[in-house]
């Protein structure tokens, strides 16, 4: 008697809960997203530094939409895996939230993985497309796809049959409209973009179908230990995640959020779908991310070395929470980075 009492309280002990005050949210990612660009349409949702892009809320749910669009008449359904093999781009973020919108399972591919890998990845989860930055410093993404797949050489962008890819039929790498030679087998990104329609009824039907705990993310684990495994995200879990985390952060309608980081860490989402707030893509994979306010000094390094190379900012004041300026000297005042000094 002793022994099960003893036991209950052990597991009641266990349990920890957290703040119940606010609920969770129990949409899908693309009925939130669009909820959003309804209430915000001319506030800034995306910054891509890099490429020097602008999206407001109501131009990234377009065109979010004209992606999804696009995606199905590719011969995409739901439940079909599409990878993406990118560091980051506006085009990473605009393929979550369009095959979140209809259903499909976006994977993401470390951009630091090399042929045997990539083919592991694609392999182990069914990808029956992928979308692909050409190269980044010494990794060839598109050379390796064609190693594994010479059958590009000869197919027609679309109907792929590779013998080591069994599963892959659509290959999209990504470009700058109107540049670059073709890719033989391979579809451009601004391409496949251009054929798609906002208002195609499809989104909608197929929307409206969902539920949020359908699968919408795979993350491929390190594999320090074995292979990587695969973990699949839904709605509820990266929705919930990054609202949440927009709230332990204190975001508000004047925040612009940097990443550096990848764009699957958790933290790209919570400017994603946090009201109002919006995000600065910087390119580097390197780094943390950084807070600041949208109404201090425009600084969007391309990554950290740019970051530390550049003159000190005129900030009143600098938001932590999230990362240090040691990560981003150059993003603190001077008067800051000066305290910090005399502290040690």
């Amino acid at each position: 008697m002793n022994s099960q009492s003893s036991s209950t309280e052990r597991f009641v002990l266990s349990q920890a809960s957290g703040k119940t005050d606010k609920p969770l949210i129990e949409q899908t990612l693309g009925d939130f997203f669009r909820d959003m660009a309804a209430h915000h349409p001319d506030r800034d949702a995306l910054i891509s530094a890099h490429q020097a892009r602008r999206y407001t809320y109501a131009q990234l749910h377009a065109e979010a939409r004209k992606l999804a669009s696009a995606l199905l008449g590719l011969g995409l359904d739901k439940g079909d895996r599409v990878g993406i093999w990118s560091h980051n781009n506006a085009e990473w973020v605009l393929m979550q939230f369009a095959t979140a919108q209809i259903g499909l399972v976006l994977v993401n591919i470390n951009p630091a993985y090399r042929t045997a890998e990539v083919e592991y990845a694609i392999n182990k989860v069914g990808c029956k497309a992928i979308i692909t930055m050409p190269s980044f410093k010494t990794s060839d993404y598109l050379g390796m796809l064609r190693e594994l797949a010479p059958e590009l050489e000869t197919a027609t962008p679309g109907e792929l049959r590779a013998a080591r890819l069994p599963t892959l039929v659509n290959v999209v790498w990504i470009d700058e409209a109107g540049q670059g030679d073709e890719q033989a087998g391979m579809l451009r990104f601004s391409e496949l973009l251009a054929r798609g329609d906002a208002a195609d009824a499809r989104i909608d039907a197929l929307a409206s179908g969902l539920r949020n705990t359908d699968a919408i993310n795979i993350q491929f684990t390190s594999g320090t230990t074995g292979f990587p495994k695969g973990a699949t995200l839904t709605h509820r879990n990266i929705l919930n995640n990054g609202f949440f985390i927009g709230e332990c952060m204190r975001l508000t309608p004047k925040i612009v959020c940097a990443f550096p980081c990848r764009c699957i860490t958790a933290l790209a989402w919570c400017s994603a779908i946090w009201p109002a707030s919006h995000m600065a893509r910087p390119s580097s994979t390197r780094a943390t991310a950084s807070i600041r306010s949208r109404y201090w000094r425009p600084c969007r390094p391309k990554n950290a070395r740019a970051c530390m190379a550049c003159r000190p900012c005129s900030l009143p004041s600098l938001i932590t929470r999230v990362s240090p300026s040691s990560i981003f000297p150059g993003c603190a005042p001077a008067s800051w980075r000066a305290r910090r000094a005399r502290s040690r």
